[in-house]
């Protein structure tokens, strides 16, 4: 008896855990990407009904400002590719401005007013050793800034150059959507202002809904509610 109630106890707890951790990602590449990865042309301006990489739509739309959009293609290392489900091999584009100073801005419109998303930043550089860009993200509040440096043919997430031994979550940062639902990518390097893109991706909430922390809480309570419960019984059986 003490032994398939441990297990209950056990089943709730690491359940309700696990439920906060799971992640969708909405993403968006350029020429190619990803399967389930929703593709812009640099001739295209916006995207609409969006869907996740399960295949699902999600309703969220995206518009895109770009300064003489060009594609460049190559072959990325193979090692600066973090692992993730589907592979992000095919995330081999980059974005650029070609002949003219600009920035790129990519919007994502229909989420959830003031709520908290995970969110991804992909930059590429085809052909030079080195190209420094600085890529702020706004919702709601401050706006969140950092420092892209590039390396030829090498992914970059965030603020950080991929690796293959990383997985691809571990580059996630938060930032809290605007109170119409919008959260913005703006890409730029220093005068002249160039951009060099890959794509971009958002996670849904990563924080867990109420009832989640509930019924961890609880399961929690009741597990060690339950063995402090068991020991008093072995030591009143001594006892006596």
């Amino acid at each position: 008896m003490t032994k398939s109630l441990s297990v209950a106890f056990l089943f709730v707890f690491v359940g309700a855990g696990s439920v906060a951790n799971a992640e969708t990602l909405t993403a968006v590449s350029f020429g190619t990407g990803p399967t389930n990865w929703n593709v812009l042309s640099p001739d295209v301006t916006s995207l609409s009904n969006l869907i996740d990489e399960t295949g699902a739509a999600t309703g969220l739309s995206a518009t895109f400002s770009a300064s003489a959009p060009r594609l460049g293609t190559s072959a990325v290392v193979a090692s600066s590719i973090p692992t993730h489900n589907p592979s992000l091999a095919a995330l081999n584009n980059e974005l650029y401005n070609a002949g003219t100073s600009g920035a790129l801005t990519a919007t994502i419109s229909g989420l959830a007013a003031d709520t908290s998303y995970g969110v991804y930043a992909f930059g590429l550089e085809f052909g030079s050793s080195q190209f420094s860009q600085t890529v702020t993200i706004t919702g709601s509040g401050g706006a969140t800034s950092f420092t892209q440096n590039l390396l030829d043919a090498q992914l970059t997430i965030n603020s950080q150059n991929g690796s293959s031994a990383n997985t691809l979550d571990s580059y996630e940062i938060f930032v809290m959507s605007s109170d119409t639902g919008t959260i913005s990518f703006n890409f730029q390097s220093a005068s002249p202002v160039n951009y060099r893109a890959a794509g971009i991706a958002i996670g849904y909430s990563a924080v867990p809904e109420p009832s989640s922390i509930i019924l961890t809480v609880s399961a929690a309570t009741m597990a060690l509610g339950y063995f402090a419960l068991a020991r008093r019984r072995r030591k009143t059986k001594v006892g006596v």
